[in-house]
Protein backbone atom coordinates (compact mmCIF):
# COMPACT_ATOMS: atom_id res chain seq x y z
CA UNK A 1 0.00 0.00 0.00
CA UNK A 2 1.59 3.07 -0.55
CA UNK A 3 2.02 6.25 1.84
CA UNK A 4 -0.80 8.43 0.32
CA UNK A 5 -3.58 5.29 0.59
CA UNK A 6 -2.17 4.02 3.87
CA UNK A 7 -2.88 7.76 5.41
CA UNK A 8 -6.83 7.95 3.95
CA UNK A 9 -7.28 4.90 5.22
CA UNK A 10 -6.18 5.60 8.93
CA UNK A 11 -8.16 8.81 8.49
CA UNK A 12 -11.09 6.38 7.65
CA UNK A 13 -10.60 4.27 10.36
CA UNK A 14 -10.37 7.40 12.63
CA UNK A 15 -13.65 8.59 11.86
CA UNK A 16 -15.03 5.68 11.82
CA UNK A 17 -14.09 4.06 15.37
CA UNK A 18 -13.88 7.25 17.03
CA UNK A 19 -17.27 9.10 16.84
CA UNK A 20 -18.71 6.32 18.36
CA UNK A 21 -16.89 6.67 20.90
CA UNK A 22 -17.86 9.90 22.11
CA UNK A 23 -21.33 7.95 22.90
CA UNK A 24 -19.99 5.49 24.89
CA UNK A 25 -19.96 7.60 28.17
CA UNK A 26 -23.20 8.57 27.77
CA UNK A 27 -24.60 5.31 27.64
CA UNK A 28 -27.35 4.52 29.84
CA UNK A 29 -25.44 2.27 32.99
CA UNK A 30 -27.12 -1.45 32.69
CA UNK A 31 -27.10 -2.02 28.59
CA UNK A 32 -24.60 -4.44 27.71
CA UNK A 33 -22.52 -3.30 24.37
CA UNK A 34 -23.69 -6.04 21.65
CA UNK A 35 -26.98 -6.81 22.99
CA UNK A 36 -29.84 -4.80 20.98
CA UNK A 37 -32.21 -3.16 23.25
CA UNK A 38 -36.16 -4.35 23.29
CA UNK A 39 -38.83 -2.59 24.49
CA UNK A 40 -41.91 -4.55 24.96
CA UNK A 41 -45.54 -4.05 24.82
CA UNK A 42 -48.12 -6.03 26.00
CA UNK A 43 -51.29 -5.46 24.43
CA UNK A 44 -53.18 -6.22 27.37
CA UNK A 45 -52.43 -3.32 29.09
CA UNK A 46 -54.39 -0.95 27.13
CA UNK A 47 -54.35 2.63 26.12
CA UNK A 48 -52.18 3.58 28.99
CA UNK A 49 -49.96 1.05 28.67
CA UNK A 50 -49.54 1.83 24.44
CA UNK A 51 -48.84 5.31 25.20
CA UNK A 52 -46.04 3.90 27.85
CA UNK A 53 -44.44 2.00 25.60
CA UNK A 54 -43.91 4.31 23.00
CA UNK A 55 -41.97 6.62 25.55
CA UNK A 56 -39.94 3.87 26.56
CA UNK A 57 -38.90 3.01 22.31
CA UNK A 58 -38.46 6.93 22.23
CA UNK A 59 -35.87 6.61 25.28
CA UNK A 60 -33.91 3.55 23.39
CA UNK A 61 -33.27 5.08 20.82
CA UNK A 62 -32.72 9.09 22.11
CA UNK A 63 -29.16 10.67 21.76
CA UNK A 64 -27.95 11.92 24.99
CA UNK A 65 -28.32 15.40 24.24
CA UNK A 66 -32.52 17.53 23.44
CA UNK A 67 -33.38 19.53 20.92
CA UNK A 68 -35.62 22.38 21.79
CA UNK A 69 -37.26 20.19 24.66
CA UNK A 70 -37.06 16.82 21.76
CA UNK A 71 -35.41 13.63 21.68
CA UNK A 72 -34.00 13.18 18.52
CA UNK A 73 -32.23 9.78 17.36
CA UNK A 74 -28.43 9.35 17.20
CA UNK A 75 -26.34 9.92 14.12
CA UNK A 76 -23.81 7.56 14.96
CA UNK A 77 -24.65 4.96 17.04
CA UNK A 78 -22.58 2.65 18.96
CA UNK A 79 -21.64 -0.73 17.16
CA UNK A 80 -23.85 -3.37 18.43
CA UNK A 81 -26.43 -1.01 18.94
CA UNK A 82 -27.51 0.03 16.03
CA UNK A 83 -30.79 -1.90 15.73
CA UNK A 84 -33.74 -1.74 18.96
CA UNK A 85 -36.22 -4.75 19.57
CA UNK A 86 -39.81 -4.18 20.06
CA UNK A 87 -41.70 -7.01 21.42
CA UNK A 88 -45.27 -7.02 21.04
CA UNK A 89 -47.15 -9.84 23.46
CA UNK A 90 -50.55 -11.22 22.36
CA UNK A 91 -49.77 -13.88 25.56
CA UNK A 92 -46.58 -15.46 27.32
CA UNK A 93 -46.44 -17.85 24.28
CA UNK A 94 -47.30 -15.27 21.57
CA UNK A 95 -45.40 -12.40 20.10
CA UNK A 96 -43.61 -10.59 17.31
CA UNK A 97 -40.05 -9.16 17.74
CA UNK A 98 -40.18 -6.60 15.63
CA UNK A 99 -36.34 -5.40 14.30
CA UNK A 100 -36.36 -1.29 14.33
CA UNK A 101 -32.95 0.81 12.48
CA UNK A 102 -32.51 3.60 15.63
CA UNK A 103 -31.15 6.14 13.07
CA UNK A 104 -34.39 6.58 10.84
CA UNK A 105 -36.70 4.04 12.58
CA UNK A 106 -36.88 2.24 9.61
CA UNK A 107 -38.77 -1.31 10.33
CA UNK A 108 -36.88 -3.55 8.54
CA UNK A 109 -38.33 -7.05 9.79
CA UNK A 110 -40.25 -8.88 12.14
CA UNK A 111 -39.51 -12.54 13.90
CA UNK A 112 -42.21 -15.34 15.32
CA UNK A 113 -42.56 -18.43 16.01
CA UNK A 114 -43.23 -21.64 13.50
CA UNK A 115 -43.23 -25.21 14.33
CA UNK A 116 -41.51 -24.15 17.82
CA UNK A 117 -38.58 -22.52 15.97
CA UNK A 118 -37.54 -18.75 15.81
CA UNK A 119 -38.48 -17.52 12.00
CA UNK A 120 -37.26 -13.89 10.67
CA UNK A 121 -38.91 -12.08 7.74
CA UNK A 122 -37.45 -9.83 5.93
CA UNK A 123 -38.77 -7.46 3.17
CA UNK A 124 -37.40 -6.90 -0.37
CA UNK A 125 -35.42 -3.97 0.28
CA UNK A 126 -33.70 -4.99 3.93
CA UNK A 127 -30.34 -3.87 3.96
CA UNK A 128 -27.71 -7.30 4.42
CA UNK A 129 -26.90 -5.73 7.49
CA UNK A 130 -29.98 -5.69 9.65
CA UNK A 131 -30.36 -9.30 7.45
CA UNK A 132 -26.92 -10.51 9.25
CA UNK A 133 -27.82 -8.98 12.85
CA UNK A 134 -31.20 -8.56 13.97
CA UNK A 135 -32.65 -12.12 14.62
CA UNK A 136 -29.17 -14.49 14.88
CA UNK A 137 -31.50 -16.85 16.66
CA UNK A 138 -33.66 -17.95 14.13
CA UNK A 139 -33.05 -20.75 12.10
CA UNK A 140 -35.37 -20.44 9.81
CA UNK A 141 -35.82 -16.90 7.31
CA UNK A 142 -37.59 -15.98 4.76
CA UNK A 143 -37.84 -12.66 2.38
CA UNK A 144 -41.21 -11.15 1.31
CA UNK A 145 -41.44 -9.68 -2.18
CA UNK A 146 -42.93 -6.50 -0.83
CA UNK A 147 -40.68 -3.53 0.31
CA UNK A 148 -41.52 -1.76 3.42
CA UNK A 149 -41.92 1.42 1.60
CA UNK A 150 -45.66 2.80 1.68
CA UNK A 151 -46.04 2.39 -2.63
CA UNK A 152 -45.01 -1.17 -1.99
CA UNK A 153 -46.85 -2.08 1.21
CA UNK A 154 -50.07 -0.18 0.03
CA UNK A 155 -50.33 -2.30 -3.31
CA UNK A 156 -49.66 -5.25 -2.05
CA UNK A 157 -52.07 -4.56 1.34
CA UNK A 158 -54.58 -3.69 -0.95
CA UNK A 159 -55.66 -0.32 1.49
CA UNK A 160 -53.86 2.91 2.11
CA UNK A 161 -52.66 4.33 5.31
CA UNK A 162 -56.08 6.89 5.49
CA UNK A 163 -58.26 3.53 5.21
CA UNK A 164 -56.73 1.73 8.32
CA UNK A 165 -58.01 1.27 11.54
CA UNK A 166 -55.15 2.44 13.92
CA UNK A 167 -56.44 0.50 16.76
CA UNK A 168 -55.00 -1.83 19.30
CA UNK A 169 -57.35 -4.51 18.05
CA UNK A 170 -56.42 -4.12 14.82
CA UNK A 171 -52.95 -4.32 15.59
CA UNK A 172 -54.22 -7.71 17.51
CA UNK A 173 -55.63 -8.95 14.19
CA UNK A 174 -52.57 -8.27 12.23
CA UNK A 175 -49.92 -10.28 14.66
CA UNK A 176 -52.71 -13.09 14.35
CA UNK A 177 -53.13 -13.11 10.75
CA UNK A 178 -48.62 -13.85 10.30
CA UNK A 179 -47.79 -15.69 13.52
CA UNK A 180 -47.18 -19.37 12.72
CA UNK A 181 -48.39 -19.32 9.96
CA UNK A 182 -47.00 -21.62 7.10
CA UNK A 183 -45.39 -20.04 4.19
CA UNK A 184 -47.77 -20.96 1.57
CA UNK A 185 -50.41 -18.85 3.86
CA UNK A 186 -47.62 -15.28 4.22
CA UNK A 187 -46.50 -12.63 1.38
CA UNK A 188 -49.72 -11.83 1.22
CA UNK A 189 -52.22 -8.88 1.12
CA UNK A 190 -52.94 -9.75 5.61
CA UNK A 191 -49.36 -9.80 6.05
CA UNK A 192 -48.32 -6.81 4.44
CA UNK A 193 -51.39 -5.02 6.01
CA UNK A 194 -49.72 -6.20 9.48
CA UNK A 195 -46.49 -4.44 8.88
CA UNK A 196 -47.97 -1.67 7.45
CA UNK A 197 -50.23 -1.26 10.87
CA UNK A 198 -47.11 -2.18 12.88
CA UNK A 199 -44.54 0.47 10.99
CA UNK A 200 -47.75 3.13 11.66
CA UNK A 201 -48.57 2.05 15.42
CA UNK A 202 -44.55 1.73 16.19
CA UNK A 203 -42.70 3.31 14.34
CA UNK A 204 -44.84 6.59 13.14
CA UNK A 205 -46.63 6.95 16.52
CA UNK A 206 -43.18 7.12 17.90
CA UNK A 207 -41.58 10.11 15.57
CA UNK A 208 -45.16 12.05 16.20
CA UNK A 209 -46.73 12.61 19.29
CA UNK A 210 -49.95 14.06 17.79
CA UNK A 211 -49.94 10.21 16.05
CA UNK A 212 -49.76 8.56 19.42
CA UNK A 213 -52.64 10.86 20.74
CA UNK A 214 -54.98 10.61 18.00
CA UNK A 215 -54.72 6.75 18.36
CA UNK A 216 -55.13 6.68 22.19
CA UNK A 217 -58.27 9.47 21.44
CA UNK A 218 -59.30 6.90 18.87
CA UNK A 219 -59.15 10.36 16.13
CA UNK A 220 -60.35 8.84 12.81
CA UNK A 221 -60.99 11.61 11.14
CA UNK A 222 -60.36 12.83 7.78
CA UNK A 223 -58.24 15.85 9.24
CA UNK A 224 -56.11 13.71 11.24
CA UNK A 225 -55.76 11.30 8.36
CA UNK A 226 -54.17 13.98 5.92
CA UNK A 227 -52.40 15.74 8.81
CA UNK A 228 -50.90 12.07 9.82
CA UNK A 229 -49.30 11.01 6.07
CA UNK A 230 -47.93 15.33 5.35
CA UNK A 231 -45.62 14.83 8.49
CA UNK A 232 -45.09 11.15 7.85
CA UNK A 233 -43.79 11.84 4.60
CA UNK A 234 -41.83 15.02 5.90
CA UNK A 235 -40.52 13.70 8.85
CA UNK A 236 -36.61 14.79 7.95
CA UNK A 237 -37.59 18.14 6.64
CA UNK A 238 -39.40 18.73 9.77
CA UNK A 239 -36.05 17.72 12.18
CA UNK A 240 -33.99 19.55 10.33
CA UNK A 241 -35.95 22.73 10.53
CA UNK A 242 -36.12 22.62 14.30
CA UNK A 243 -32.63 21.22 14.59
CA UNK A 244 -31.15 24.51 13.03
CA UNK A 245 -33.80 27.13 13.65
CA UNK A 246 -32.16 30.52 14.56
CA UNK A 247 -32.43 32.14 17.17
CA UNK A 248 -32.33 28.35 18.58
CA UNK A 249 -35.80 26.73 18.86
CA UNK A 250 -37.46 30.29 17.32
CA UNK A 251 -37.54 30.85 14.24
CA UNK A 252 -37.71 28.53 11.47
CA UNK A 253 -36.02 30.21 7.56
CA UNK A 254 -36.86 29.42 5.33
CA UNK A 255 -40.48 28.40 5.84
CA UNK A 256 -41.05 24.64 6.12
CA UNK A 257 -44.14 23.81 3.88
CA UNK A 258 -45.51 20.56 5.22
CA UNK A 259 -48.00 19.17 2.80
CA UNK A 260 -49.15 16.71 0.22
CA UNK A 261 -52.85 16.96 -2.44
CA UNK A 262 -54.84 17.10 0.89
CA UNK A 263 -53.03 18.94 3.60
CA UNK A 264 -50.61 22.32 3.71
CA UNK A 265 -49.29 23.87 6.79
CA UNK A 266 -46.81 26.49 6.92
CA UNK A 267 -43.94 26.44 9.61
CA UNK A 268 -42.60 28.95 10.74
CA UNK A 269 -41.46 29.02 14.19
CA UNK A 270 -40.67 26.05 16.34
CA UNK A 271 -43.56 26.56 18.54
CA UNK A 272 -45.99 25.34 15.80
CA UNK A 273 -44.95 22.51 15.33
CA UNK A 274 -42.82 21.09 18.74
CA UNK A 275 -46.13 19.70 20.25
CA UNK A 276 -46.84 17.57 17.09
CA UNK A 277 -43.19 16.15 17.20
CA UNK A 278 -42.61 12.92 19.28
CA UNK A 279 -38.73 12.06 18.10
CA UNK A 280 -36.55 13.58 16.08
CA UNK A 281 -34.66 12.36 13.27
CA UNK A 282 -30.58 13.30 13.96
CA UNK A 283 -29.18 16.19 12.64
CA UNK A 284 -27.50 16.25 9.56
CA UNK A 285 -24.34 17.28 9.07
CA UNK A 286 -21.82 18.25 6.23
CA UNK A 287 -19.42 16.11 7.46
CA UNK A 288 -19.13 12.32 5.45
CA UNK A 289 -21.37 9.89 7.66
CA UNK A 290 -19.62 6.60 8.15
CA UNK A 291 -21.33 4.26 10.08
CA UNK A 292 -19.69 0.48 11.24
CA UNK A 293 -21.98 -1.35 8.50
CA UNK A 294 -20.15 0.67 5.95
CA UNK A 295 -16.58 -0.20 7.27
CA UNK A 296 -16.43 -3.26 5.20
CA UNK A 297 -17.91 -1.61 2.40
CA UNK A 298 -15.00 0.93 2.32
CA UNK A 299 -12.46 -2.01 3.17
CA UNK A 300 -13.30 -3.58 -0.17
CA UNK A 301 -12.63 -0.81 -2.69
CA UNK A 302 -9.35 -0.03 -0.64
CA UNK A 303 -6.24 -1.99 -2.11
CA UNK A 304 -4.23 -3.97 0.27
Amino acid sequence: MTTTKWVWWCTVIMVVVMLPLTHQQKEQVGKKLGAFTTVTFELSSGLSGYSQFLTRLRNAVEAPSMTCGLPSTLRTPLRGKEYVHVDIKLSNTQKVNIGIDVMDLYVWGYKDIFNGKPRATFFGNTPKDAKDKLFPDTTVSRTTKFLSTYVSLERYAKVGRKDLELKLKTLEDGIKSVYGKPEKELGNAAEAKFVLIAIQMVAEAARFKFMENGIVNFDSSKAFKNKMIAFQNDWDPASQAIHKASPKCTTISPTLIISNIDYRQEVKTVDQIKNDMGLLKYKKSNTPLFTWASLSELRAIIPV
